[in-house]
């Protein structure tokens, strides 16, 4: 902060700001955490399915996909980058579940996609104690496009973590 105090009228003063663009290395940031992003790991369950994960940065929100007999591990793979970029959407419905009581829980989806990239969601259970959380993501998911790449049912577990609060002094 500067003082201009001690100048009298009529002075003048150079002022030089120094700026760094730290807009490029959030960009550059951004660029080099997407590409990461891009490579799922697919691994298989003890049934021989395959399966994938993925998380809200924060940790919130965590969800695993499971495909059926028939599943490919890209149509696995697809379905976990179109999660992962509904993100957003899922940490959504956990507020949603939060507003009386602690969000903390699963909610167990079957999540069939057409070749078109539209999903229809149904949930099959759910240890979340509001239903607000099931009925966000039945009726917000399916407005969201999905690759078309996760044709196939797939079941989707999503897990919903209690934070602690932040207090503020």
């Amino acid at each position: 902060r500067l003082d201009l105090g001690a100048l009298r009228p009529p002075g003048s003063a150079f002022v030089v700001l120094s700026f760094s663009n730290t807009a490029a290395e959030g960009v550059a940031a951004t660029e080099e955490r997407r590409a990461g992003e891009d490579d799922v790991t697919v691994t298989r369950d003890e049934n021989g399915r395959f399966q994938a994960e993925g998380h809200s940065g924060n940790g919130l929100v965590k969800f695993t996909i499971t495909g059926s007999r028939r599943s490919t591990a890209e149509q696995v793979a697809a379905l976990q980058r179109s999660m992962r970029q509904a993100i957003p959407v899922l940490l959504d419905c956990r507020r949603k579940a939060s507003r009386l009581e602690s969000p903390e829980g699963e909610i167990t989806m079957r999540v069939t996609v057409n070749r078109q990239g539209r999903a229809r969601i149904r949930v099959l259970r759910s240890t979340v104690p509001s239903d607000r959380g099931s009925r966000c993501l039945t009726r917000f998911l399916p407005r969201r496009p999905f690759e078309a790449a996760a044709v196939g049912t797939h079941q989707v577990v999503i897990a919903f973590s209690h934070a602690e609060p932040t207090h503020v002094r």
